[in-house]
C-alpha cells in the first residue's frame, strides 16, 4: 500500500535501535521513526519515550524508493515556555543593573 505524506496511521513499535524505532503499520509494512522524530524535544534515550509493543500514532513523512517509509511520532510542535510571573498575573520584577546597584550602595 502506498502512503501519502501527511497521513496519520496507528502502528505498533516492533524494534527499537539507537537511531530510531521500527513501527509495524496496519498493512504489514514497516516504517522507521528516526530518533529526531520521536519527541518535540532533544532525545538522548529513545527508550524513555517508546517501548517495544507500544501502539503509537505516527505521521507519514515520505515513502522512498524500495518502499522505505519515514515516520514521525511527534505529537505537536514544542510549546514556548511562559514566564511564571506572567502566568500568575504578577508583574515581573527586573533585576537591577550593576550601575543601579552601585548607586544604591553609595546612598
Amino acid at each position: 500500500m502506498a502512503y501519502t505524506p501527511g497521513t496519520i496511521v496507528e502502528g505498533t513499535v516492533k524494534t527499537i535501535t539507537g537511531f530510531g524505532a521500527f513501527v509495524l503499520l496496519p498493512d504489514g509494512q514497516t516504517g522507521l521513526v528516526h530518533i529526531s522524530e520521536v519527541a518535540p524535544t532533544f532525545v538522548t534515550d529513545i527508550r524513555r519515550h517508546l517501548t517495544e509493543g507500544q501502539t503509537v500514532k505516527v505521521k507519514v513523512l515520505s515513502q522512498g524508493e524500495g518502499g522505505k517509509i519515514s515516520l514521525s511520532a511527534r505529537s505537536r510542535p514544542p510549546r514556548r515556555r511562559r514566564n511564571r510571573a506572567a502566568a500568575s498575573g504578577t508583574p515581573c520584577r527586573r533585576r537591577p543593573s550593576r550601575a543601579q546597584t552601585r548607586r544604591a550602595r553609595e546612598l
